[in-house]
């Protein structure tokens, strides 16, 4: 169980350095940049069409941005989810060569940030508390049983859900983020 934990926090660790880049800000015009590793293909480009490591083709969604107020709803059909975040921040989408798509929402400084990772299937050991050094609890989001869990090493948030087929770990990016943005985006977090 532990060796499955070390392999997620390993994944979630190369997913964060690898978002350290250029992000863009949805909506925005801009040629999409090289690859930022072999592990991964490139920024999304809305409506784009890759190729990966294994020869099949994807379309990537093109994700929907809805401005209210101070906070901003992205959705993405292909990542099968929806959520609000604020509306000075920006977003900026991956998808691996494994077909997971990695969106982060950023706040223009680099600072706080709050990171989505959504994987096809079931991730072995997903719903498990069983990690040293955090705190988890049963959460409730968008009508799923989840873990929220907080590690008291890097007072870092993450929480996991599975549904629709498919794993989603939310997770802060920083220890800058109020926990209010953390816990408005959770609210607002529905799967479409």
């Amino acid at each position: 169980m532990k060796t499955c934990w070390i392999l997620l926090i390993a994944l979630l660790s190369l997913a964060l350095g690898s978002c350290g880049g250029s992000s863009q800000a949805a909506g925005e015009d801009s040629p999409s940049p090289a690859p930022l590793d072999k592990n991964m293909v490139s920024l999304i480009t809305p409506g784009a069409t890759t190729t990966t490591a294994n020869g099949v083709i994807t379309t990537i969604a093109t994700p929907t941005v809805i401005e209210t107020g101070v906070w901003k709803t992205y959705q993405n059909t292909q990542a099968g989810y929806s959520a609000e975040y604020q509306a000075d921040w920006t977003v900026s989408e991956q998808v691996g060569t494994d077909g997971s798509i990695v969106t982060s929402f950023s706040a223009i400084d680099g600072g706080a940030g709050i990171m989505v990772l959504v994987q096809d299937g079931e991730l072995a050991g997903a719903g498990s508390s069983d990690i040293p050094n955090t705190r988890c609890e049963q959460v409730m989001v968008g009508g799923q049983t989840g873990i929220r869990c907080f590690d008291t090493l890097s007072f870092s948030t993450s929480t996991t859900l599975v549904g629709q087929g498919k794993t989603y770990i939310i997770m802060s990016t920083s220890k800058r983020l109020d926990p209010t943005i953390y816990d408005r985006f959770l609210a607002s977090f529905k799967f479409v």
